[in-house]
């Protein structure tokens, strides 16, 4: 299964376009079939063409020039508008902000024009637009000749030209639509084709780019759109001469690139959405490897999101709560969905870091260290998990076939110490953020600590279930996904994934756990005995439950190990003469047994328990 690992030839691009465009025609037709004919009429003028006219126009421009139709199906935002819109008409979802309920399904009519204004053939249509600027898909964006946050605006066109007007203006279009022109913004094109030999483009015009919301084009300068040409001609090129299988799948699958708004620092922050096929939405960065390690995580996503929509991967969940799972590249707990395709776009980005090592040295190094246990973590709960189809169990055998030789390959001795700390750090914070510990537990584990005893093996802890108060409601984009380390700024819900990147909008559902609130209890039951155990502090990072907070007493040159960071700790949690001084002194001095502990005592523990993970995993 080429697919299944990210190694897809133009014979498995075209499968899953042609699957993908089967589904935009579906939902086009579900657009069509459950849209409401109102005549109501705008304020002060014609109500707007009916989507059953509009795709009279559609199929009229397809049997004059089938490959214009194709171009305008194969710009992502087109989805992403038809899918949202399917799920308000069919199921009641909210729309997401900024859509109006005015434009619904009118918008068919920017669609139908764009096909005509391709093919050359006849069209008159009168379309709703955003800020009265009439987006064509694939095209581009006019400027205003309408008034008000929605305007209704007429299109013309025929073998002549085209003519948009609207009631502050009109704009003949220009015969070369792929050059800039005075009131006509094109989709710029990146120059570097897939298999279709279709370029993909840069998308900071259409309205439906982001499957947040609606959103106003940004404004980028010429000098911003060739500063991302070069960048994104460097990112293809560094992956055509590296890794050849990450470029084919890059190419075939990602279409638009979506620049981030306000997405600052020194990460790239991306995320993609089953809804948009083929649209990677990505900050800017001049940093080439990352772009590109990046770009090879988003194909990842798409392709398995095609592949999902081909055949099932997941048992559908009949009943109860659905199970979640430790993913190392995220803080929360992951359904299966989320589990597998951050597996798959992870192992991706391990292949490719194995490529680099050559170039990039001990960076290379260490990323290629940190995602390696990342996807061996993911697989080892893949292989136990019974939510998948024949066809997700395929994937997973055939991933784990393909990172096999990962296991054994050495790396130098600082990356292989600092992922260690990194991976130790992850699982403690994951362990202290969403486990949630009974009441007697804490206790026992607090009087522990004190003696300076490590806990039981297994450690005390139940994972939280999707579905349940802290996980309910929550979605995020993953891709699946989703897109989190990965997640752009102030990221919200969308509608695409039974998700995200559910997103949910489709693909990657899951949340926050939380854990309970002062004054719950949960089970009772006192802990069973220890053996006597030589105390080991410095490991209870991999046992004990509590979020981390900053790293201290980090000391000290790279590669060396720290000080005794657990000598440290009781120092830095009771300052002398500050708010917590002498709290140590309350706790129990021996093991709790029949008498239940003070409440405060109990909660005390807890929080005691809740900051200082990463402390303690400072040295191994």
């Amino acid at each position: 299964m080429g697919i299944a690992v990210g190694d897809v030839r133009a014979a498995d691009v075209a499968l899953l376009d042609s699957a993908e465009r089967s589904r935009l025609v579906l939902a086009l037709r579900a657009i069509l079939e459950l849209s409401p004919h109102p005549e109501e009429r705008r304020p002060g003028g014609a109500p707007p063409t009916r989507p059953a006219a509009a795709w009279n126009l559609l199929s009229a421009a397809q049997r004059a020039d089938p490959a214009a139709v194709e171009a305008v199906f194969h710009d992502p935002a087109v989805a992403a508008w038809a899918f949202q819109l399917v799920r308000q008409l069919a199921h009641g979802v909210v729309p997401p902000a900024g859509a109006s309920p005015y434009a619904a399904a009118t918008l068919l009519g920017s669609v139908a024009a764009a096909a005509a204004i391709r093919a050359g053939t006849r069209c008159s249509l009168r379309v709703p637009v955003r800020g009265g600027r009439l987006w064509l898909p694939s095209l581009g964006l006019t400027a205003a000749v309408g008034r008000g946050e929605w305007a209704l605006v007429g299109i013309e066109c025929g073998p002549s030209g085209t003519v948009v007007y609207g009631d502050s203006g009109s704009l003949r279009m220009p015969h070369d639509l792929a050059a800039p022109s005075e009131g006509w913004s094109p989709l710029p094109a990146l120059g570097v084709a897939g298999p279709r030999g279709t370029p993909a483009v840069l998308d900071h015009l259409s309205p439906h780019r982001d499957f947040r919301a609606v959103h106003d084009p940004l404004d980028l300068s010429r000098a911003e759109v060739r500063d991302w040409r070069a960048v994104l001609h460097a990112t293809y090129e560094m992956l055509r001469t590296t890794d050849p299988a990450a470029y084919r799948a890059v190419t075939g699958a990602v279409r638009s690139v979506v620049p981030l708004e306000d997405a600052g620092g020194q990460r790239v922050i991306s995320a993609s959405v089953p809804d948009a096929y083929g649209a990677v939405m990505t900050s800017f960065s001049r940093d080439i490897p990352a772009m590109a390690a990046t770009f090879v995580h988003e194909a990842r996503h798409q392709l398995l999101t095609a592949l999902g929509d081909l055949t099932p991967l997941f048992v559908p969940l009949r009943e109860g709560p659905e199970p979640v799972y430790f993913a190392p590249w995220r803080n929360d707990p992951r359904p299966l969905r989320g589990l597998l395709y951050g597996a798959h776009a992870f192992a991706g980005v391990t292949a490719f870091w194995l490529r680099r090592r050559a170039a990039d040295g001990p960076r290379a190094e260490f990323e290629f260290a940190l995602h390696r246990w990342q996807v061996r973590t993911a697989l080892a709960a893949l292989g136990g998990a019974t939510g998948l189809t024949a066809a997700g169990g395929r994937v997973v055998a055939a991933l784990a076939e393909s990172a096999a030789p990962w296991w054994t390959e050495a790396v130098p001795a600082l990356p292989a110490r600092l992922v260690e700390l990194c991976c130790r750090d992850a699982s403690a914070l994951w362990r202290a953020r969403n486990l949630t510990v009974a009441d007697a537990d804490v206790d026992r584990l607090a009087w522990l600590w004190r003696v300076g005893m490590p806990p039981a093996r297994p450690a005390p802890g139940r994972p939280p279930q999707h579905g349940s108060a802290g996980l309910r409601g929550r979605r995020s984009p993953d891709r699946p996904g989703p897109a989190a380390a990965r997640r752009p700024p102030r990221l919200r819900p969308g509608t695409g994934r039974a998700r995200r990147r559910g997103g949910g909008p489709v693909g990657h559902d899951g949340g926050h756990g939380r854990g309970r609130r002062a004054g719950e209890r949960g089970p009772g039951g006192g802990a069973a005995p220890l053996p006597p155990v030589r105390p080991r502090r410095r490991h209870l990072c991999r046992h004990r439950p509590g979020p981390g907070v900053a790293r201290r007493g980090a000391g000290g040159a790279p590669g060396t190990r720290p000080g005794a960071p657990h000598r440290a700790v009781p120092a830095w949690r009771t300052p002398a003469g500050g708010r917590g001084a002498g709290r140590m002194a309350r706790l129990p001095a021996a093991p709790p047994g029949g008498q239940t502990p003070s409440r405060s005592m109990s909660q005390l523990a807890r929080l005691r328990f809740s900051a200082s993970s990463v402390a303690w995993c400072e040295a191994p």
